[in-house]
């Protein structure tokens, strides 16, 4: 995988996490604010793809990518602005990233372990002679 070549951009983005964790978006509104958080200014999380780099980058088709942009303006989160040139023709659209309005109690549940998680041991409570027979028994080493 080849890492863009621009020295100033990281080859990673932040994405709000209660929007990918939110199961009422379909594939395609994920994919599409992720395209947006990655062309985000990080100040000002403001962009300016046109829709076919949009629907390009998220696999989807010029119509799709223009519907989905839409849904996510109708759920705030993106803020879309028609711009136009000095003679009124329609240039590129600038988008600005909103994170997910989430009530707090829903978020501490989404990082909450489940009953079954809380009932593993960790690594470090795993005694050691049982971490070294597992090792001879996988072959390897201790």
């Amino acid at each position: 995988m080849k890492i863009s070549s621009r020295s100033s951009k990281a080859p990673f983005v932040m994405v709000d996490k209660a929007v990918l964790m939110d199961e009422t978006l379909s594939v395609y509104d994920k994919a599409v604010y992720c395209i947006l958080c990655a062309y985000a200014d990080k100040d000002s999380r403001s962009c300016f793809p046109s829709y076919q780099t949009i629907a390009r980058k998220a696999g989807c088709s010029r119509r799709k990518a223009i519907s989905v942009v839409a849904h996510l303006e109708e759920l705030s989160l993106i803020e879309k602005k028609e711009q136009r040139n000095s003679i009124g023709d329609s240039t590129s659209n600038l988008y600005t990233v909103k994170p997910m309005n989430v009530p707090a109690e829903q978020s501490d549940e989404d990082n909450a372990l489940t009953d079954e998680q809380q009932d593993l041991p960790s690594e470090y409570e795993i005694p050691a002679q049982c971490l070294f027979k597992q090792k001879q028994l996988d072959g390897s080493q201790g």
